[in-house]
């Protein structure tokens, strides 16, 4: 999983469920992230109660065992792809994700309680009942980077997601409104935008805030006598940022 939860060390991590009713001890067991490589990691002694759960945090650590006690193999989860394999001391496989698909953080991958391969949210150490998903869109691109502006511009927002819908607001608000085609700026505002498809993981929404240098010097809480002196006019747009 690229996700993190509370009180855990900031690393990938990989968790074991052990289905039978009775106690499985993993001292033994060949942990890896290459199925050429079944031992890559041998575990120590861990036992994993009957219809338990046991996190492996996979931190690159040299010792297995950190001061709260937590796991760590000597190896990372890369977050392009990879495989997960957990192998019995005789060599026969007991648990694999092979070829997993890239990853993201907040997010985890596994199995659901049906069996499928999915990306879920993150419920460490407790059986993945929470929502599940076909993948992950990216966040949104907007064509005018944030920032102070000089003239009006068109904004032109896009996603690489195929089948994806973009969604915009301008009120302050999560984006509600459906984006159908670039639009003028003409006046400082924040534009913010998600994107959203059925059975997809939306991503954070982006906010790109845009600030008109006119629109400071005729703000009503500046100070007229000088925004109106005529001895300012063209001094005040070269002292405000760019």
């Amino acid at each position: 999983a690229k996700a993190g939860f509370a009180g855990a060390p900031d690393s990938d991590w990989i968790e074991i469920h052990n289905p039978r009713n009775t106690p499985l001890d993993l001292a033994g067991y060949g942990l890896s992230d290459d199925p050429a490589l079944p031992f890559k990691w041998v575990m120590p002694a861990a036992v994993v109660p009957a219809h338990g759960f046991l996190v492996v945090f996979a931190s690159e650590r040299a010792t297995p065992v950190d001061p709260a006690g937590n796991l760590h193999a000597p190896f990372k989860l890369s977050a392009d792809a990879g495989s997960v394999v957990l192998t019995a001391p005789g060599g026969v496989t007991a648990s694999a994700i092979l070829n997993y698909p890239p990853q993201r953080e907040d997010l985890a991958y596994g199995l659901t309680r049906q069996g499928a391969e999915r990306f879920l949210e993150p419920t460490p150490r407790q059986f993945n009942h929470a929502t599940s998903y076909a993948g992950w869109l990216h966040e949104p691109v907007f064509s005018v980077e944030r920032g102070y502006k000089d003239a009006p511009f068109t904004l032109t927002i896009t996603t690489p997601d195929a089948g994806a819908q973009i969604l915009t607001s301008t009120d302050g608000k999560a984006p509600y409104n459906a984006y159908t085609a670039p639009f003028s700026v003409t006046s400082s505002r924040s534009v913010r935008a998600s994107t959203a498809r059925a059975d997809y993981k939306s991503p954070r929404i982006q906010t790109h805030t845009y600030i008109f240098v006119n629109d400071i010097i005729t703000a009503s809480y500046m100070n007229t006598s000088i925004t109106q002196n005529s001895a300012y006019t063209t001094r005040l747009p070269a002292r405000l940022p760019h």
